[in-house]
């Protein structure tokens, strides 16, 4: 296998593959936006990366193959309003991806526990944020800093506040919880626990059927998030999830306390069958500018 070397970078930009597989020293940077980059460390485990260049993800998918090697860069940016996956399909090679940079908007999504690190600690919340999702046998949560500390292995999370999908239930108001649906209740639809109800994030996970946030008064708000925005996400097994039962029932917004900071509220449905509804009002939260962002599979309706 051919190898690269000197001062220059690496851009993967169309569709299709590509397979770095030889040893190789160049010292520029590494970016992918489109396709798929393999790295395969079946011949040997050194470097396919540059150690001293930052890696830039900005779509595509990025594959670790075989071996069992550190792949070093110097540092990952998450271009702004993309969504890059990151996968092993064998191996127990792992990425360190030490400080990641994340734009506006960007996600990350890892196909695999401890597949990579990240010098990147956990918020108040337990998570790195709303812009990173671990996926193991199907099932999709939050990704965290394992150890809180740098190169910590990247996981899912699972320290959840848990809601049933039919009443009596309700969205607590508790800034830091990440709440999860999950299946129970007796019946109606879940309400908000306060006129301005704070999260951190939501994740549908009931499959028993379709879960409704149905919020008191037009006027009441749902908060989702930190500074920088917060997520919702929605199970590839769940049923639908539908925030507001009308038009214009609630208000549904991000950015926690307003600080004049843009916020960017993602919204991530894995379900194929089942539609992520957005009956409520997208508000910006004050003085903060509202954003959003949507991946998965499934379908989004505003």
């Amino acid at each position: 296998t051919a190898r690269l070397g000197g001062s220059v970078g690496l851009n993967k930009t169309t569709s299709g593959s590509a397979t770095l597989g030889g040893n190789n020293t160049y010292t520029g940077g590494t970016t992918l936006s489109a396709g798929t980059l393999t790295l395969d460390y079946n011949a040997g485990s050194s470097s396919r990366l540059s150690d001293t260049g930052v890696l830039t993800l900005g779509g595509g998918t990025l594959e670790l193959a075989g071996g069992n090697h550190t792949e070093v860069v110097a540092s990952t940016s998450l271009t702004a309003g993309t969504t890059t996956v990151v996968s092993r399909n064998s191996g127990s090679s792992v990425l360190e991806m030490n400080t990641i940079t994340v734009g506006a908007g960007a996600l990350v999504r890892f196909m695999g526990s401890g597949i990579a690190t990240t010098n990147n600690t956990n918020t108040t919340a337990g998570i790195l944020g709303s812009w990173a999702t671990v996926s193991v046998g199907g099932a999709t949560d939050w990704a965290v800093n394992s150890t809180n500390l740098p190169d910590g292995l990247i996981t899912a999370y699972t320290a959840y506040t848990n809601i049933n999908r039919l009443g009596v239930s309700a969205v607590p108001n508790s800034a830091n919880a990440n709440v999860r649906i999950i299946n129970g209740g007796t019946s109606g639809n879940i309400t908000l626990a306060a006129t301005t109800t704070q999260i951190n994030t939501l994740k549908m996970e009931a499959d028993a059927g379709p879960a409704i946030i149905d919020p008191t008064n037009a006027t009441d708000i749902l908060n989702i998030g930190d500074d920088t925005g917060g997520g919702i996400l929605v199970s590839s097994t769940a049923g639908a999830l539908t925030i507001g039962a009308t038009a214009n029932d609630g208000r549904l917004t991000t950015g926690a306390t307003a600080n004049s900071t843009a916020a960017t509220l993602i919204f991530i449905n894995d379900s194929v069958a089942n539609a992520l509804t957005i009956n409520s009002t997208i508000i910006n939260n004050d003085t903060d500018i509202v954003s959003i962002t949507k991946a998965g599979a499934g379908s989004l309706v505003l």
